[in-house]
Formats: C-alpha cells, sequence, structure tokens
C-alpha cells in the first residue's frame, strides 16, 4: 500500500474540545490533557509518514499557553484548516532506535527515516 508522506506547515482553528499528550520521561508517561471551550490553535506542524501522523499544537486556553501532541477528540467550532505539503523524491518511515537522555531515562523511540526514491 502506497501511502502519502507529506509535512504540515500551518493551520488555524477555534476548538471545542482539545487534547494533546507530553513526554516528560523515557519510556514515556503519556500525561494526556483535555481543555473545554476557547481554545485557540495558535500552532501545529509536523509529518504524515506511512499514513500516522505526527503532529505537535502549541494552544491558547484562559489559564495560559500550552504545547504538545496533537491527540484524537479535537473538536473544531465551525473549522479547522491544514495545509500539507507533500514529499515527492523521498519515503518517510519510522523506526524504534534506542536512546539515552540525561534526566529523562532510557528506551526506545520511533525515528524518523527517509529513503531517495
Amino acid at each position: 500500500m502506497a501511502y502519502l508522506s507529506s509535512s504540515v506547515w500551518a493551520s488555524a482553528a477555534a476548538w471545542k474540545v482539545g487534547r494533546r499528550r507530553g513526554i516528560a520521561r523515557i519510556p514515556t508517561d503519556n500525561l494526556f490533557r483535555r481543555g473545554e471551550g476557547g481554545i485557540e490553535l495558535l500552532s501545529m506542524n509536523g509529518l504524515v509518514a506511512e499514513g500516522e501522523p505526527h503532529i505537535h499544537i502549541t494552544l491558547s486556553m484562559p489559564d495560559g499557553a500550552f504545547g504538545g501532541h496533537l491527540e484524537p477528540g479535537c473538536i473544531a467550532y465551525v473549522m479547522c484548516e491544514v495545509f500539507l505539503a507533500e514529499v515527492e523524491g523521498a519515503t518517510m518511515s519510522r523506526q524504534r532506535v534506542p536512546v539515552s537522555v540525561e534526566g529523562m531515562g532510557e528506551g526506545n523511540i520511533l525515528r524518523l527515516m527517509f529513503e531517495n526514491t
């Protein structure tokens, strides 16, 4: 199966419900957060590789601005505009690699790999 490889360049939205995930250590403890009402999407960027998105977001809410990984369950008030750019000439994939990060721990993470086509 052929998957679209693309990068997310820009977006604009006002959300009713926002869900994000942060990572504080390795292996990840998946710090899920949910906000409701009056959420402005300030930025969104990332990649789609092998049909799977890996998107980082910055949200503004009444109690501050927050960032993390985009998670299923976000609901836009009216619309969410996302601009994608297709990557040509290279195939993107993710492979598990071992890492050790001082202060965060060690384990295996998914690393983005590029292969010329």
